[in-house]
């Protein structure tokens, strides 16, 4: 009778750097559960790992038709994949394919920092922040509360203070116009929910 396998538990999702504890279901062809299935389950990729740091194990399914799996994911956020054949029938194996997520926020970088223009003018780029995990993963949907310190400039909302959300490539910006006066303006950016804070320094200069 033929068997296939799929993913019983989870939305197939985790954080990079992890361990996830995922459960695949052995069913027989009229969808019943199959148990007593030997199964090998192998990662086809050169980063994440099976159990204790295996790149292939061997599993039989309980009475239940499941086969509970330990697996470590990337670093690397986006795409993993495991493999699952069934030794006991031809064909190619099954990929089931889970989604690296980043870590937790970890560090920030500033981007568009000491720059100068015209007294009263825009920057000619943007402050921005770019929010990464442990791993150098650029995390999105992370708060960035920006905020002048130092001289009467504004901020892309036009008030001394604004907040931007990290986008897809980790980073949030806001554009700054120089005060009206010669000389230094000051910017603090917060990243929220977490320690870390970056001061921006811009210099207005004479027409």
């Amino acid at each position: 009778a033929w068997k296939y396998v799929e993913l019983a538990n989870g939305s197939g999702t985790g954080r990079a750097g992890s361990s996830a504890d995922l459960v695949l279901l052995v069913r027989a062809s009229g969808g019943e559960p199959a148990d007593d299935v030997s199964v090998v389950v192998s990662v086809p990729g050169s980063s994440g790992s099976l159990g204790d740091g295996q790149r292939s194990i061997r599993a039989s399914s309980d009475e239940e038709g499941r086969v509970p799996l330990t697996c470590t994911l990337p670093e690397q956020s986006g795409p993993f994949a495991i493999d699952v054949a069934i030794p006991e029938q031809p064909g190619p194996a099954t990929r089931i394919e889970l989604n690296v997520a980043p870590a937790e926020p970890a560090k920030a970088q500033a981007e568009g920092n000491n720059q100068a223009a015209v007294a009263g003018m825009r920057l000619p780029l943007p402050l921005g922040v770019r929010v990464m995990d442990r791993f150098g993963n650029p995390v999105s949907g992370v708060g960035v509360a920006f905020e002048v310190t130092e001289g009467a400039g504004r901020l892309e909302s036009g008030n001394a203070t604004h907040r931007s959300t990290t986008g897809a490539d980790g980073r949030a910006t806001t554009a700054f116009v120089l005060a009206v006066e010669a000389g230094q303006n000051s910017v603090k950016a917060v990243v929220e929910g977490t320690k870390q804070a970056i001061d921006f320094i811009a210099f207005g200069t004479e027409v």
